[in-house]
């Protein structure tokens, strides 16, 4: 539990900070590859977003936490100043609690995407890219992910948010 409650207390960190300006603080929930179902994080910095997302798979024991930068670029929307298309980098952990065997696979992760705004303060996104797995700390497995028999170097990544802004 308190290797959990270290990632919540940022995910809340950033929940209550005071922010200056308007469209400055995102939050989202969204569904990815290898997010999961997550609830994230994201401040505003100009056309760069930093974030942080903590997810999870229902019904089992898979868990993700991730933090990463967003480069906005391209066109902008009529709601608001940032740009609306993104290049996403960063580093995703995936723990896998089931039968005890408590492995933690890290992943760089590259994505492009783009937010569609519904509103000045909503909106989506999707996005779509590559990860690498970079360890992984189970014993019983190979240092990449098994692929069925084939030895798998990247992997497919997507996603969708429902984000608002503060």
């Amino acid at each position: 539990m308190y290797r959990y409650s270290k990632y919540m207390f940022i995910v809340f960190l950033f929940l209550y900070m005071q922010v200056y300006s308007q469209e400055k603080f995102t939050i989202s929930l969204g569904l990815g590859f290898v997010e999961f179902f997550n609830v994230g994080t994201r401040y505003q910095i100009d056309q760069v977003q930093l974030g942080v997302n903590v997810g999870a798979w229902p019904n089992s024991e898979l868990y993700s936490y991730s933090g990463d930068f967003r480069f906005h670029f391209g066109d902008t929307s009529q709601f608001t100043n940032l740009k609306c298309w993104f290049m996403l980098f960063g580093i995703n952990s995936v723990q896998n609690k089931a039968s005890n065997r408590n492995s933690i696979t890290h992943f760089f992760k590259t994505k492009i995407g783009r937010d569609i705004n519904i509103s000045k303060n909503a909106g989506i996104n999707l996005s779509a890219g590559i990860l690498f797995p970079l360890t992984n700390n189970d014993k019983d497995s190979p240092r990449e992910p098994d692929g069925g028999g084939v030895s798998v170097s990247i992997l497919p990544s997507i996603g969708f948010e429902f984000f608002i802004r503060f």
